[in-house]
């Protein structure tokens, strides 16, 4: 797809609504204003495949014949709040590792000043691309198992949540 060509998306079924939303002017025009933030897009992106993959997997839960009342919840609470630790301390990590990568691409443009601009501009964009997928990497697979399943558990142990 790129935008200024115009593209189209096609599909059936749920991607006819996904196409229609992408093939929106609007939502084009935003894209294409906003390409030279890769590094938010993505993040916001991921960001927003995260929750709406939580919110599916926890309404497929809800809705399943096959698993146990009351082991529902805490399947329910684990991916819900998974979710949350991962959005919370990744963007927050982000933030603060985000103002010492800028010392650390500055010295970086200086050692490369004799590159093409365009060349150093592209490794730029790479390391504010790669940055936040390590950290949310880290917190989803370094952080987030030890704490979401404790907290989850002991949740679920409270006569409200188990019906």
């Amino acid at each position: 797809f790129n935008t200024k060509s115009g593209g189209n998306f096609k599909g059936g079924g749920l991607s006819d609504l996904i196409a229609k939303t992408l093939n929106n002017k609007k939502i084009q025009e935003f894209a294409a204003n906003n390409a030279d933030k890769a590094e938010n897009i993505a993040k916001h992106t991921t960001a927003a495949t995260d929750i709406l993959l939580t919110g599916t997997t926890a309404y497929k839960i809800h809705t399943n014949d096959n698993i146990k009342e009351n082991r529902k919840n805490a399947l329910i609470l684990n991916n819900v709040i998974s979710t949350v630790i991962t959005l919370v301390f990744g963007y927050g990590i982000d933030k603060i590792v985000r103002n010492k990568t800028k010392d650390f691409v500055e010295k970086f443009k200086e050692l490369n000043k004799e590159k093409p601009p365009e060349r150093i501009a592209k490794c730029v964009e790479g390391i504010n691309i790669l940055r936040p997928a390590m950290i949310f990497a880290f917190v989803y697979y370094g952080i987030l198992p030890l704490f979401s399943t404790y907290v989850s558990d002991k949740l679920t142990k409270r006569e409200k949540l188990n019906p």
